[in-house]
């Protein structure tokens, strides 16, 4: 009995154990206790700046501190260039101290200097073997080269921007100059100084001569009177003076002449106009220029002359240009006679004698002469440097000069035009057209003349004629009469492009009829 009630105390308490085992501390307590809940994180709010509104700056704000801006840009490229003298002059004085050290030493507290590395070379055909660094600071030779040269420099300075600070001066009077009267064939050249004349650096970023003249070179003093090569986009100093050379050639120009030069820089003007002018008196000179023969009747004769002479007496030849005369009307002659000439033929007077025959064809006369002399043309020894280079040449050309000629030859019968154009009418609505119709042969009358419509090139225009009415008017005191064609108007609703010949009968036996086109176009919206 005893050993029973052990045993079921010990297998309770085996189940008390496994109970408290299994159940939580909380409901062990006690059924008033209630479990402790975990503690939760808060969240975190960040704080947000209090945004302001804008402030609103003035104008005069706004230009301060883009000067502001510019300025310190100036002073950083600035202060960037002296550390690059600097370091270029220290690199001067190392070297000068190795030399001083003796051959072969380096200086005290110094490393021996690097072997140096040896750099290819080329060499142009028959030129001089160049290194690369020579190539690069290498000045350009030809005239080609020059150009090319300025042009890339030109586009580096492009983007300069203007600077308050910097003035370009040129004293007044000095903007321009005139060279006063000069020779066909002559080359001058002009000199213009100017100078900075700001607070700030002056930067020329381009230079662009006009057609007719050629930049000859820019140029800085130091200050000392010594003079340099200018490369466009460098800063120039205050107070420091610019040449800018400049040359005119008058090979192919003639009597008043004028060409600008643009000088653009950070100026806040921007850009500055310099001007060469010339009187240039023509190497051959023809008088008249210009010749007219006036109207003229169907077998009638004319002739005129021109005077020919060189302007400072040289004697030449002169030939007319074949090329115009095949362009010369039936009818028409001419003579190139020398005045007084020399041994060899040449003189400093020669004359032409233009010649309108009988058998000149009706209608309007244009006359073209062209004279050329046996003088070549000075070449531009850089131009022809640069053909030869291309292995070519240039073409010579020889002083001229041109002579043009008018005139109208009249047949029996003239009319002072040919063509009448009513343009765009609308229904009902009358249009008066006329022409002046001239007998050029005295005693013959023009009372007998009849006009009538047809249509072109044999087209019947049957349904337009009674659209139309005409009439003859006498010119009082000429033999002429005036021809009115005169649209009375078109139906209502009628859309219709119109035209026709208008026919004038003279009842002359080798001139029977004169023709005048007309046309036209109706539409109904038109008023």
């Amino acid at each position: 009995m005893k050993q029973s009630q052990s045993i079921l105390s010990l297998a309770g308490r085996a189940c008390l154990v496994a109970f408290c085992a299994s159940t939580p501390a909380w409901a062990l307590s006690g059924p008033t206790q209630e479990p402790t809940p975990e503690p939760k994180e808060t969240p975190v709010v960040e704080e947000k700046p209090v945004q302001k509104p804008p402030v609103q700056k003035t104008k005069e704000e706004l230009e301060k501190e883009a000067i502001q801006k510019k300025k310190e840009a100036i002073q950083r490229e600035q202060a960037k260039k002296d550390a690059e003298r600097k370091a270029q002059e220290k690199a001067r004085e190392e070297a000068k101290k190795r030399e001083q050290s003796g051959p072969g030493r380096p200086p005290i507290g110094k490393t021996p200097p690097a072997k140096p590395v040896t750099k290819p070379v080329t060499r142009k055909p028959g030129g001089p073997i160049l290194t690369p660094t020579d190539k690069q600071n290498s000045k350009p030779q030809t005239a080609e080269e020059r150009a090319k040269y300025e042009r890339m420099q030109q586009a580096k300075a492009k983007d300069i921007q203007a600077d308050p600070g910097a003035k370009l001066q040129i004293e007044f009077g000095t903007e321009r100059h005139d060279f006063g009267r000069l020779r066909q064939g002559d080359k001058v050249e002009h000199t213009f100084v100017m100078q900075s004349a700001g607070t700030n650096p002056l930067k020329i970023r381009q230079i662009k001569p006009s057609c007719g003249c050629t930049l000859g070179s820019v140029s800085v003093s130091d200050g000392e009177g010594n003079y340099s090569e200018y490369t466009f986009g460098d800063p120039i100093e205050p107070g420091r003076d610019i040449k800018v050379n400049a040359a005119v050639d008058t090979t192919n120009k003639k009597n008043k002449v004028q060409v600008r030069i643009q000088v653009m820089s950070n100026d806040p003007v921007g850009t500055h106009a310099l001007t060469l002018a010339a009187e240039v008196q023509p190497f051959l000179t023809a008088t008249p220029q210009m010749i007219n023969f006036g109207d003229i009747p169907m077998g009638a004769e004319r002739s005129q002359v021109v005077d020919i002479r060189t302007s400072r007496g040289e004697a030449v030849a002169l030939n007319l240009d074949e090329r115009r005369l095949s362009t010369l009307p039936p009818g028409v002659s001419h003579e190139l006679t020398p005045v007084n000439p020399n041994a060899e033929g040449k003189s400093s007077h020669w004359q032409l004698r233009v010649n309108v025959g009988a058998d000149a064809a009706e209608g309007r006369l244009s006359l073209s002469f062209r004279l050329n002399t046996d003088i070549a043309m000075p070449v531009d020894p850089e131009k022809e440097k640069m053909a030869k280079d291309k292995g070519s040449h240039i073409v010579p050309q020889f002083f001229n000069t041109t002579v043009s000629g008018s005139g109208r030859i009249l047949g029996t019968f003239s009319v002072d035009r040919t063509y009448l154009s009513f343009g765009l009418v609308g229904p009902g609505q009358v249009v008066p057209r006329s022409v002046r119709l001239t007998c050029n042969e005295e005693g013959f009358s023009l009372d007998n003349l009849k006009v009538y419509l047809r249509g072109r090139q044999g087209k019947n225009i049957d349904d337009i004629k009674d659209l139309f009415e005409t009439s003859i008017k006498p010119v009082p005191n000429v033999n002429a009469v005036d021809v009115e064609l005169r649209l009375k108007g078109f139906p209502e609703n009628k859309d219709q492009s119109f035209n026709g010949e208008l026919v004038i009968e003279t009842g002359y036996p080798s001139s029977p009829e004169k023709v005048v086109i007309f046309s036209g176009i109706c539409r109904s919206g038109v008023k």
